[in-house]
């Protein structure tokens, strides 16, 4: 059985073409100075391509020499000075053995001594600084030759050379010292191989290197030469392609054909300058159109002109006779509006008697009104005084009926005293007849009290019933005030009225006689119209004539 799956979603050749021609679209709605600084900015890109690429084949170039000097020659250096130490160690023991006198030879001694501490040194620094895989077996060997040949100089070499023992040197140098010599020499062969191998190595990588940055160089300069190059002709091409589809554009509104277009969609300078002539043209064809028919139209209107001004120097005669009739009509109306104007000015006269009376009287029961309510609100106080007064005396009358307790209270302690309280209950008996006093004397005050409250009720309730028909009163003056003050008004209004009525028919009178003036020269001005006309048509026909030499 087959298996299914969905295959990965994958870019459609029509949206890759949608993306290049954004791209494409984007590249070519950008300035034409962002275009001439994008194509030097790729030949300075390129140029920094090559500098850089040429940097980096110097720097590669300068570290194989730092290699090949540090590495190389120093280590090439340092096995001759290996070598020149190991020379001198033979060299000063046989001069050692042929020396004449202990001091010439304890001075060979210390140069022996001397070269071998040198050349384990140096054997030691080679170890440290150029010592690989491959030499180090060398190195090691070499080590251990430094090591047996001070060994030999020390137990035999050095005593037979004191001792000036011929035969005993010579079968150490035969046996012992030249094959040590021939081993170290063998180690240092091996050393000095390497590092000749190392150096060629080294001049190989140089040499590849050069090739190698000769060879990006090339390639840099030709991509940047080509890129910049290619990117310079488009460029060129496009903004010569674009002046030209202008060029032509212009050449054609120079023959007078206003339907050429750029078809430029772009953007940058030239773009916007070609859709802006575009848009020029077509409103410069509406408007030679617009003109091509408004001139037909006003020769038609020109020929109508004539025909109507005819009409109106006809109706203008008219209009000069009939005003003489109107004007005399205007002038009876008019002494009869300035009779009706005298006669309201005294039908106004007598009203604005009557309201000022009205608001005297309105004056004089506002007065009254204001003067009852403050009655009423004094006397109102003397109710609510009056009202405190009982409550003061209520308080009294607790005052006299605790004292009457507390004079109660004593006599009975006074009885309990004997003879001792007869002289307290005296006094409590006096202070309770005291109480009784005050307590009556109350009860009369809060009688009359009372007495006070009823009648001081009955004056408050007399004097708002006085109050409310004194309000009554004004409420009926105040409503008289305000119909004289409207009949005044509407006398006023009426009056106005009849004396701009007046004014109007003198105006009108006035204005009838301009009317005959403006027919006179009505028909002055129709006779010169005639001739503003006549020459209308014959603008008319000329700008006709100029419009007929635009293609729209």
């Amino acid at each position: 059985m087959g298996t299914t799956g969905i295959a990965p979603t994958q870019p459609s050749g029509a949206a890759k073409g949608d993306a290049v021609k954004a791209v494409r679209t984007w590249v070519r709605d950008r300035g034409i100075g962002t275009k001439i600084i994008a194509t030097v900015s790729i030949a300075l890109l390129m140029g920094v391509g090559v500098a850089a690429a040429g940097l980096g084949a110097v720097a590669r170039t300068h570290s194989a020499a730092q290699h090949l000097a540090n590495d190389n020659v120093s280590g090439t250096r340092a096995v001759a000075d290996i070598r020149t130490q190991v020379d001198l160690v033979q060299q000063e023991v046989f001069n050692h053995f042929l020396a004449s006198g202990t001091q010439a030879q304890i001075s060979y001694e210390k140069n022996v001594d001397n070269a071998l501490a040198a050349a384990s040194e140096a054997i030691a620094s080679y170890d440290a600084s150029f010592s690989n895989p491959e030499t180090a077996e060398a190195v090691a060997d070499l080590t251990g030759a430094i090591a047996d040949f001070e060994t030999l100089w020390t137990d035999l070499l050095k005593p037979a050379g004191e001792d000036g023992n011929l035969s005993a040197f010579v079968s150490l140098r035969d046996f012992e010292l030249r094959p040590l010599a021939r081993r170290m020499s063998t180690s240092l062969d091996v050393l000095a191989a390497a590092q000749e191998a190392s150096a060629e190595a080294a001049a190989s990588r140089v040499d590849s290197d050069y090739a190698l940055s000769r060879i990006v160089i090339v390639v840099v300069t030709a991509l940047g030469a080509v890129a910049g190059i290619g990117v310079g002709i488009l460029v060129a091409r496009r903004i010569a392609r674009d002046l030209g589809r202008v060029e032509k554009m212009a050449s054609a509104l120079a023959r007078g054909d206003l339907t050429a277009r750029s078809g430029l969609a772009q953007r940058d300078q030239i773009g916007r300058m070609g859709e802006a002539m575009d848009r020029a043209l077509k409103d410069l064809g509406k408007l030679v159109n617009t003109v091509s028919n408004d001139s037909s139209s006003l020769a038609s209107a020109a020929s109508q002109l004539a025909t109507t001004a005819a009409g109106v120097q006809e109706a203008a005669d008219q209009t000069a006779q009939q005003g003489a009739s109107v004007n005399t009509a205007a002038r009876t109306v008019s002494e009869h509006v300035n009779h009706v104007v005298e006669g309201a000015g005294q039908i106004r006269l007598a009203i604005d008697a009557i309201a000022e009376n009205a608001q005297a009287a309105q004056h004089i029961s506002s007065d009254a009104v204001a003067k009852a309510k403050t009655a009423s609100e004094t006397i109102k106080g003397l109710g609510d005084a009056s009202e405190e007064i009982g409550e003061i005396v209520k308080v009294i009358t607790t005052i006299a009926r605790q004292t009457n307790l507390l004079a109660l209270n004593a006599t009975i302690e006074a009885a309990r005293a004997g003879e001792a309280g007869k002289g307290f209950a005296v006094v409590a008996e006096e202070v309770k007849q005291l109480a009784q006093a005050t307590a009556d004397a109350t009860a009369d005050i809060i009688l009359k009290i009372g007495g006070i409250q009823s009648q001081t009720n009955a004056a408050v309730d007399a004097i708002a019933a006085i109050h409310q028909v004194i309000r009554t009163i004004d409420g009926y003056q105040l409503t008289i005030s305000m119909a004289v003050a409207e009949h005044a008004q509407a006398t006023q209004a009426i009056t106005t009225s009849v004396a701009d009525a007046a004014q109007g028919t003198e105006s009108i009178v006035a204005s009838i006689d301009q009317v005959a003036t403006a027919s006179d020269a009505t028909s002055v001005g129709i006779g010169q119209a005639q001739i503003a006309v006549e020459e209308l048509a014959g603008m008319s026909n000329r700008l006709r004539s100029l419009v007929g030499t635009f293609r729209y």
